[in-house]
């Protein structure tokens, strides 16, 4: 296994130990590699690795990981070739440390510069799931009467594994944002419960599923 193998596979070793809450370790197994990954001198590999050390501080909720966020978008924006998925989850990850810390407008900016490189990038998924996390931080800042409703939405996709593409199109139709209700389902019930927002999205599903050929 050449150099470069071996500091990827540790990289993203320490991705997992985030995901598995185990943010201190990663932070260890980062640090450790840090001259070697300097001396290969790989600014993609370098960018990943200030990358996955930025999350795994947010993960222990140090106060050192705005910086370190910001360095690696500085990294990611410097790169000899773009690396949009790249500076699409560090953009995520960085609006969710900064939400953790209050910091909502600076939070906002980025979930928006995340949805324009998504939509850019044409990764449908990922524009519906940071607007729907951009809506989320909107209405917890200005306390929208809607936000129990949002909240029903989340946790009945949650049950039912639906995608945020599905669940912001429900939602747009929910709110009659998007032209197919006059007035939209908001008229008919003010507060929508988990149940309401689960029959919602399993009609949606149902008329997708209509939709395909054979």
């Amino acid at each position: 296994m050449t150099e470069e193998k071996q500091l990827r596979h540790i990289v993203e070793l320490a991705r997992t130990e985030i995901n598995q809450q185990k943010g201190a370790l990663a932070q260890r197994h980062l640090s450790e590699i840090q001259r070697r990954v300097e001396d290969c001198a790989i600014p993609l590999l370098s960018a990943e690795h200030q990358l996955t050390f930025a999350e795994a501080l947010a993960a222990t909720k140090n106060p050192a990981a705005e910086a370190e966020f910001e360095d690696a978008l500085r990294q990611i924006r410097n790169l000899p070739e773009c690396d949009p998925i790249l500076e699409l989850r560090a953009l995520e990850h960085f609006a969710r440390c900064l939400r953790s810390q209050r910091k909502f407008s600076r939070a906002l900016e980025l979930y928006a510069s995340a949805k324009k490189i998504a939509v850019e990038s044409r990764l449908l998924e990922d524009s519906a799931r940071v607007q729907l996390l951009h809506m989320t931080v909107t209405f917890e800042i200005d306390n929208e009467p809607q936000l129990h409703d949002f909240r029903s939405l989340k946790q009945a996709a949650k049950d039912g594994d639906f995608t945020a593409q599905e669940q912001l199109e429900i939602w747009l139709q929910y709110t009659g944002d998007s032209g197919t209700n006059e007035g939209g389902l908001l008229a008919a019930r003010k507060r929508g419960s988990v149940e309401y927002f689960e029959r919602l999205l399993k009609a949606l599903r149902e008329e997708q599923r209509d939709e395909i050929p054979g």
